[in-house]
């Protein structure tokens, strides 16, 4: 029960506030904006996917992945976990973006403070809202929180900043809450223990397929500059 509430907590608080102390739902991004926005979606979609691919690409090449030599039964209970995670991560998604883009980024945004700043703040809110969770989160290494910790919250604020601007040019919260459904449904499989991949000791911090390794940082800050510098060429500035 516990674990639901936490995990209703975005939503839950954002349309409590909307309701009860009257913010309204004009900003809420319902409306999903797919005709004029159909690039913007494939992004979306391909992000964390395309991402993921060249973080096993690179590890294999520099050899700090691996694929784990098992049986076809071990395959095959990979490719169950994805299946199983699908209808989940539909609603965990919906659960986090409907708080995160969908009230605290037009929220913050109406009292004038810069985009940049404005990621920054939802990335670190998005960040600390996952430590009740951490243990779960870090099964995959041994690393300790100390380290752990600052670039899980920076992974948290570059992702919020491809999020954000996703949310801003498209007016939608919904291509937030896609990217966030296929980054669950890709990686998370990957960083469990039915994964079929094996991240060499010591090279969790670069290999992660997670928000908090450092080549998905470097490519989503990578991504996000050029969404952000593509905001700027269109005069985009209202989420």
């Amino acid at each position: 029960m516990g674990v639901f509430l936490w995990l209703l907590a975005p939503i839950g608080v954002s349309f409590a506030l909307r309701f009860f102390a009257k913010d309204g739902w004009r900003d809420l991004g319902i409306k999903p904006a797919l005709k004029s926005n159909i690039g913007l979606y494939l992004i979306s979609f391909l992000a964390y996917p395309v991402v993921i691919l060249l973080v096993l690409v690179i590890g294999v090449a520099f050899n700090f992945i691996s694929f784990i030599s098992l049986s076809a039964e071990k395959y095959d209970l990979f490719l169950k976990t994805i299946g199983v995670t699908v209808v989940p991560c539909v609603f965990y998604s919906i659960f986090e973006e409907f708080g995160w883009r969908g009230y605290m980024t037009p929220k913050i945004q109406s009292l004038g403070i810069s985009a940049l700043f404005i990621h920054f703040i939802v990335g670190v809110v998005w960040a600390a809202w996952h430590l009740p969770f951490i243990n779960y989160i870090t099964s995959y290494t041994s690393e300790s929180l100390v380290s752990y910790l600052p670039r899980f919250f920076f992974g948290c604020i570059v992702a919020a900043f491809v999020y954000g601007e996703i949310r801003i040019l498209t007016g939608s919260v919904w291509p937030a809450f896609l990217m966030h459904f296929s980054g669950n449904v890709f990686a998370n499989p990957l960083v469990s223990k039915t994964s079929i991949i094996e991240i060499s000791a010591g090279k969790e911090s670069i290999g992660s397929p997670g928000i908090d390794g450092l080549i998905v940082i470097a490519l989503f800050a990578v991504l996000g500059l050029g969404l952000y510098l593509y905001r700027k060429r269109r005069g985009l500035q209202r989420a």
